[in-house]
């Protein structure tokens, strides 16, 4: 599915605050860094689909920045962050689909 025109992503910009990812099929879309931070199902944050969720909103500092943001070679976006080191990938159909 990723390799679907739709799916893939061609660049990221990172302006700290948000990013916008850029895809084959010419379509762009922005991204917060609190609404992408308060996405992040990595092993430390956990996921809402095992009810294991340790980060919340309310845990997000209103200045959180995305540090970096960089393609993985399977085509998802991984974004470091500032302030706790932390590090989530976004698969390129989750982020289509928001």
């Amino acid at each position: 599915m990723s390799g679907q025109p739709r799916y893939r992503i061609t660049v990221i910009d990172n302006a700290g605050d948000r990013i916008f990812v850029h895809r084959d099929d010419r379509h762009r879309s922005r991204f917060d860094a609190v609404r992408l931070r308060c996405s992040c199902s990595c092993t430390s944050c956990g996921t809402y689909l095992n009810a294991v969720r340790s980060l919340g909103l309310v845990d997000i500092p209103d200045d959180i920045r995305i540090e970096d943001a960089t393609l993985s070679d399977e085509g998802a976006v991984t974004a470091a962050w500032s302030g706790d080191g932390d590090v989530g990938a976004f698969e390129a159909a989750w982020l289509r689909s928001r």
